[in-house]
């Protein structure tokens, strides 16, 4: 899983593909309470 995710503890936007699951900032790991982006709107064929 990769992205970009909000640490909970200083508001930086992390991306996971550089930082992993680690804050660089304040070095706290993704959680629950760290805010994932939303998945992108998916088109439905009628």
């Amino acid at each position: 899983m990769t992205g970009w995710w909000i640490c909970c503890y200083c508001r930086r936007e992390v991306n996971s593909e550089i930082w992993g699951w680690h804050c660089p900032d304040c070095t706290h790991a993704c959680c629950n309470a760290c805010a994932l982006p939303p998945p992108p709107p998916r088109t439905y064929k009628q």
